[in-house]
């Protein structure tokens, strides 16, 4: 009986090993997702400000959203 119990012990202890790992590569895949939204984000102002510094103007998110939709 206590071969079962520490086989059974021993599963679930590498069952959350494994379930440990896959939530730090989720993590870190997250992590990295993130940064690269932010980098956009921060090259999309940094195009703005070009766009208005040379006496263009910037759509609004809802036309940009709009156009994307018809196409």
């Amino acid at each position: 009986m206590t071969s079962a119990i520490d086989n059974l012990q021993e599963a679930v202890a590498a069952a959350l090993r494994d379930w440990r790992k896959e939530r730090d590569a989720l993590k870190e895949a997250i992590a990295a997702r993130d940064e690269i939204i932010h980098d956009q984000m921060d090259r999309i102002e940094v195009l703005e400000a070009v766009i208005i510094q040379m006496g263009g103007t910037v759509p609004a998110e809802d036309e940009i959203a709009a156009d994307v939709l018809e196409s």
